[in-house]
């Protein structure tokens, strides 16, 4: 896996996950807040994001029909 986000986003999703992960361990109920929380920190800390494959391969999807 080589870097494909650079390191201002890096930082922004970090604190952007870390805000997320303080809210939902305040308010109990919020798992969905505390798991994308940990995916954005996770993301910030190997620099690797999963989403620009995923939207290829749904764009590769739709240039085959």
């Amino acid at each position: 896996m080589t870097c494909n986000i650079d390191n201002t986003d890096r930082i922004n999703r970090g604190i952007i996950g870390a805000v997320l992960v303080i809210s939902a361990v305040f308010n109990f109920s919020q798992l969905f807040y505390l798991i994308i929380g940990l995916v954005m920190m996770v993301q910030a800390m190997i620099g690797w994001c999963s989403i620009p494959y995923v939207l290829d391969s749904f764009k590769s999807k739709k240039r085959k029909k």
